[in-house]
């Protein structure tokens, strides 16, 4: 029992870490994803700024050079005129040292920097670095990824320690002058930062109360299947009455109670019947066994009396035989039921057959005075198991026979329906009672609770193994004081029809 809740217990705990698993893992993708587009967003928004400013500084360059030179440019801005061989032609710095830029130092390096770049149309980031700071570790660290950045040209790189990337926009203008214009992306960064900051700030608790989700989950999912093994318990513990819980939400979960309850019933049912079957068949066994216990120790006790002992040998084996027609009775309807019965199937003349079974029992019912009538329009066919059919059909007529008063009649009518045909038993006995109608299918059932009438209980077992086996169907029609009518349902073929 600790095993199987330690088992459930690794489940629940399985199912806590994966849920949480895939919810922080959806939560990280959707939120790296919508960070990715965000700042994509805002750089292409930052160069098509600088793309504006150059194609204008382009036209004014070209129509009044020397008053471009002179006029102000905007303060966020480093603008850089080259020509061709890289030679200064002018130079505007940012004019207000604000938090962009630390330091004059700074200014300087990205002067140098942007004197540097080669004159090839596009994008550029640059990271600024003093010399003091090269000195320090992680400055160090993200200048070498940096460089890395630059090696797989990569648009950008996210700073690791300070908002100090410049983002450089190169093009040659009409008058073949080339155009730099370096602008610093601290407020960009510094926007991504707060939104990553935020991020972080987001998905810590998300976790938690994913974690906390996921137990309630666990729970909820786990608690119909502890339920179930309860319930197992319980039919274990020798309550038969346990049933697995159906909520009616038509899920899986009610599925499996469904089918579970289902396999339970039904085994109960073939422990019922076994326990039925062994109770029969050791009532059945004893009356000859006794009988031949009986014989012997007759036997025994006038050892000089020859005819006594014939008369004991006799009445011997007169009792196995019974006892063999019993077990041989029984292991036909398990073969018949259990599908490994093979049947020699041949064209069978149904209404030749019957009379031959009538003839067969013609000694029987003449004793009684019961007159057995045959009904059919023409021969009908049907492709069957010869020896099996007639086994039905005599069973059938045994039972008429043997519950049927004297003078009494039975009718037997053959007839065919669309592609069936129809063999009706119809007798004058008793009938059946209602609450044994069920029952009577059943391997040593007999309505007769004493078992004091002839017979093992088997013949209609028999009946209908054989007739299922055929595929076809057998039914009866009875009621207290209203007789019984046997009705066997098999497929037609035709008189030329061939057996393919």
């Amino acid at each position: 029992m600790f095993l199987k809740k330690n088992k459930q217990q690794k489940i629940g705990n399985r199912l806590i870490i994966s849920s949480t698993l895939l919810l922080a893992t959806s939560l990280i993708f959707v939120s790296t994803l919508i960070y990715y587009l965000l700042s994509d967003s805002l750089r292409v928004s930052d160069q098509n700024y600088l793309i504006k400013i150059a194609s204008e500084y382009s036209k004014n360059i070209k129509q009044n050079q020397e008053y471009f030179f002179k006029q102000e440019h905007p303060d966020d801005i480093l603008l850089l005129v080259q020509d061709a061989q890289k030679k200064n032609l002018h130079l505007s710095k940012p004019k207000y040292i604000d938090n962009d830029f630390e330091d004059e130092d700074e200014i300087k390096q990205l002067v140098s920097d942007v004197e540097k770049l080669p004159l090839k149309h596009g994008f550029k980031t640059l990271l600024l670095l003093s010399g003091e700071e090269d000195s320090d570790f992680f400055h160090k660290m993200e200048y070498e990824i940096f460089k890395f950045v630059q090696s797989m040209n990569w648009q950008s790189i996210m700073p690791i320690i300070d908002n100090d990337l410049v983002e450089v926009y190169t093009m040659k203008s009409s008058s073949n002058m080339w155009i730099k214009i370096a602008r610093s992306s601290e407020d960009r960064e510094e926007h991504l930062a707060s939104i990553r900051q935020t991020g972080i700030v987001v998905i810590i608790p998300f976790i938690f109360l994913s974690i906390i989700f996921s137990f309630f989950l666990s729970k909820m999912i786990l608690s119909p299947l502890k339920k179930l093994v309860r319930t197992i318990d319980l039919i274990k513990s020798g309550d038969p009455s346990a049933r697995a819980n159906i909520s009616g939400s038509n899920d899986e979960i009610d599925l499996l109670s469904i089918e579970f309850n289902s396999l339970v019933d039904h085994n109960q049912k073939l422990v019922q019947g076994l326990k039925s079957t062994i109770d029969n068949i050791a009532h059945d066994l004893r009356t000859p066994l006794t009988r031949f216990r009986m014989s012997a120790e007759s036997a025994l006790k006038n050892m000089n009396d020859k005819s006594l002992l014939i008369e004991a040998l006799e009445d011997g084996l007169e009792n196995s035989d019974k006892m063999v027609q019993l077990l041989n009775a029984i292991m036909d309807v398990s073969e018949v039921q259990s599908g490994t019965i093979r049947l020699k199937k041949v064209k069978v003349d149904l209404k030749n057959l019957l009379e031959s079974v009538i003839d067969l029992f013609s000694y029987v019912s003449d004793e009684k005075s019961i007159h057995i009538n045959l009904k059919s329009s023409s021969n009908l066919y049907t492709y069957a198991d010869e020896i099996r059919l007639t086994q039905v059909f005599a069973n059938i007529l045994d039972n008429a026979i043997k519950f049927s008063d004297e003078n009494g009649r039975i009718n037997i009518e053959l007839t065919e329906q669309d592609d069936q045909v129809i063999v009706s038993i119809k007798d004058s006995g008793p009938g059946i009672q209602s609450e044994d109608l069920p029952h009577i299918w059943d391997r040593l059932y007999r309505a007769d609770k004493s078992r004091s009438t002839q017979g093992v209980g088997i013949g209609l077992s028999i009946v209908k193994a054989v007739v299922v086996a055929h595929n076809g169907a057998v039914e009866v029609i009875s009621g207290h004081g209203r007789g019984s009518t046997f009705i066997v349902k098999l497929q037609r073929c035709n008189e030329s029809e061939s057996l393919s």
